[in-house]
């Protein structure tokens, strides 16, 4: 189940779980200064299996026909990960304005698992956005992943 939240506490502490931490910020910046919000912009759903909340989407509009978003799971229920995806795409199907058309997710390019997840939700390979993720090798890539509308499941 997908619900908006608007308590930016909860949102912070889901965000500072070590296990959520590791995939939520580049290599040395630092979360416990990061400020959460909500706005007409940007927002955050929670995702819920058997009603407890496992999952947390980053949501914001980008342009006037684009978004993106970020999804975070815990790991104990990663077996989760694309039913929260599909869940997000539907809850976006019927929740956001029809002129944003269109999804897009940057993925670090060791992250393999994310980038198959997103394969496999349908999410489409648009580009490579080159050394733009600070890890702790140094600079990498990020793939870009997007879909449509009409592509969501």
């Amino acid at each position: 189940m997908i619900e908006v939240c608007r308590d930016m506490e909860h949102v912070r502490n889901f965000m500072l779980q070590p296990q959520i931490v590791r995939y939520a910020a580049e290599h040395g910046s630092d979360l416990e200064n990061e400020e959460f919000k909500v706005d007409g912009r940007q927002g955050y759903l929670t995702y819920k299996v058997n009603g407890k909340e496992v999952g947390l989407i980053d949501f914001h509009l980008v342009t006037g026909t684009m978004a993106q978003f970020h999804p975070y799971i815990l790991r104990k229920y990663k077996e989760h990960y694309d039913d929260m995806n599909r869940a997000f795409f539907k809850w976006f199907l019927k929740e956001v304005p029809e002129q944003i058309v269109k999804l897009n997710a940057y993925i670090p390019t060791k992250f393999k698992g994310a980038l198959a997840a997103a394969d496999r939700v349908g999410m489409i390979v648009e580009g490579v956005d080159r050394l733009s993720y600070l890890s702790e090798d140094g600079p990498c890539d990020r793939i870009l992943v997007g879909i449509i509308r009409r592509e969501m499941i």
